[in-house]
C-alpha cells in the first residue's frame, strides 16, 4: 500500500515574521520528511498581507513624522524581506497564487490548515480559507494541525460558527489546552493538543539551515517584539564580558533610548540568521514564543518576559505544559536582580508531546 499522500497545507506562510516562516517551513519539511508529496497552498489575503508593509495609512501627525524618520532604515526592510522571500523560493513548493472564496484544488488527497492563529475570526471572512470551506471530492480529507484562536474566550456566537466549519473535518488538533478543550465540545472526533511544527524537526535539521556565526565575540541574544526596555535589563544582570545584540521589532530601535546599552543592531536578519543568533549566543532574553521556542530547541540559557499580555499567554502556557515556569521573568525579579540565566533542555515532558504530536501526523498515512 502507498503510505504517500499528496497534502496541501494552507497556513500563515507569507508574513514578514520568523515565527510564522519557521512554522510553516517546520510542517512543511517535516511531512516531506515522512514521504508525502507536499505543497503551501498560496493563500495571501491582501488584507492581512498589509499589516506587514513597511508604511501604514499615516492616523496623525505624529504618525506621519515616525514614517518619515523610519524611511531612513527602509532599504534594511527592503533587505529582510527578499531573505524571507529568497527562504520561501528555496525551501517551500508552493501553489499558484490562491485567491479568497476560490475552491482549493482537488488535486491534493490531504488538505491540511497549518499552525498559527489561522482559526482567530477577528477578520472574517479573510481567514474563511483555513476551515476548508469546500465540498470534500471522495478521495480527499480535511486535517486541522496546531491551529490556533488566539484566545481562551470562547462566545456562544463563536461557538455555533466554528461548529458549522469543522463538521466534516477527519483529524482535528490545536496548539493550546483552551482551544483543544474548546473543539473537543463541538465534535466528536478525538482533538490532540500538539507543540508547535518547529518541534517537529531535530537540533541537527535546525543547525543545518543556520547561517555561520555572525558574531565573533560572546554576546546575548535579545529577541525584542514588545519588550523593550525590561528585556534589556535582564540581559545587563546577565552580562559580565558579553555583549549585547539585538534584533527587534522596531524599525527604529537603534535611535531609542531604551536601547542604549545595546552593542550591536541587527535590522536586516533571514530565517537562517535568526537562527545563527540564537544558536551561537551565551543566552537569550525575549518575549517571543518562537525566541522560547528555539532556545529549548537548540538549548540554549533563556529568561522570558511577557510584555504583552494577549501575546504572551502562549509563553506561560507552553512553559506550565513542560514545567519550566522559573523561565518567566516579572518587572520585580528585574528590580531585585533575581534575573538570572537559566539551562533549558528538552526535558521528558516535551519529548512526550512531540512523540504524541508526530502520531498524530502518521495519521495522514491512513486510508
Amino acid at each position: 500500500m502507498d503510505l504517500k499522500k499528496k497534502i496541501g497545507v494552507i497556513t500563515f506562510h507569507f508574513p514578514l515574521n520568523y515565527g510564522a516562516l519557521l512554522q510553516t517551513f517546520a510542517l512543511y519539511k517535516y511531512l516531506q520528511n515522512q514521504g508525502h508529496d507536499v505543497e503551501i497552498i498560496n493563500y495571501c489575503p491582501p488584507q492581512h498581507m498589509a499589516k506587514y508593509d513597511f508604511y501604514q495609512k499615516p492616523q496623525s501627525l505624529k504618525n506621519l513624522l515616525y514614517y518619515l524618520i523610519k524611511s531612513v532604515f527602509i532599504f534594511k526592510y527592503i533587505s529582510k524581506k527578499k531573505k524571507f522571500k529568497t527562504f520561501r523560493q528555496t525551501y517551500l513548493n508552493e501553489s499558484d497564487l490562491f485567491l479568497e472564496g476560490g475552491e482549493i484544488v482537488y488535486e491534493y488527497e490531504i488538505v491540511l490548515t497549518g499552525s498559527d492563529q489561522v482559526f482567530n475570526l477577528k477578520d472574517g471572512k479573510v481567514r474563511l480559507p483555513y476551515f476548508q470551506p469546500f465540498i470534500k471530492a471522495s478521495h480527499q480529507r480535511k486535517v486541522a494541525y496546531a491551529p490556533s484562536f488566539g484566545t481562551n474566550i470562547f462566545s456562544r456566537e463563536l461557538e455555533k460558527t466554528i461548529k458549522k466549519y469543522i463538521k466534516d473535518f477527519d483529524l482535528i488538533s490545536c496548539r493550546e489546552p483552551d482551544g483543544t478543550s474548546f473543539l473537543q465540545s463541538l465534535t466528536t472526533l478525538e482533538v490532540k493538543h500538539v507543540v508547535d511544527p518547529v518541534f517537529l524537526l531535530s537540533i541537527a535539521e535546525w543547525e543545518s539551515y543556520s547561517a555561520e556565526r555572525m558574531i565573533s565575540d560572546d554576546y546575548i541574544f535579545v529577541y525584542d517584539l514588545n519588550g523593550k526596555k525590561p528585556l534589556i535589563d535582564i540581559a545587563k544582570l546577565n552580562k559580565k564580558h558579553e555583549k549585547i545584540v539585538l534584533l527587534s521589532n522596531d524599525p527604529i530601535a537603534r535611535l531609542r533610548r531604551e536601547y542604549n546599552d545595546v552593542d550591536v543592531f541587527i535590522e536586516s536578519a533571514g530565517v537562517e540568521e535568526f537562527l545563527s543568533l540564537i544558536r551561537f549566543s551565551k543566552g537569550v532574553v525575549t518575549d517571543s514564543f518562537h525566541g522560547v521556542a528555539f532556545s529549548f530547541i537548540l538549548e540554549i540559557p533563556l529568561l522570558t518576559f511577557i510584555a504583552l499580555e494577549e501575546v504572551g499567554s502562549r509563553i506561560k502556557t507552553f512553559l506550565t505544559v513542560v514545567g519550566r515556569d522559573d523561565l518567566l521573568v516579572t518587572k520585580l525579579d528585574i528590580r531585585k536582580g533575581d534575573a538570572i540565566f537559566q539551562c533549558v533542555k528538552r526535558n521528558e515532558i516535551l519529548e512526550e508531546w512531540i512523540k504524541r504530536s508526530k502520531q498524530f501526523l502518521e495519521k495522514l498515512s491512513d486510508g
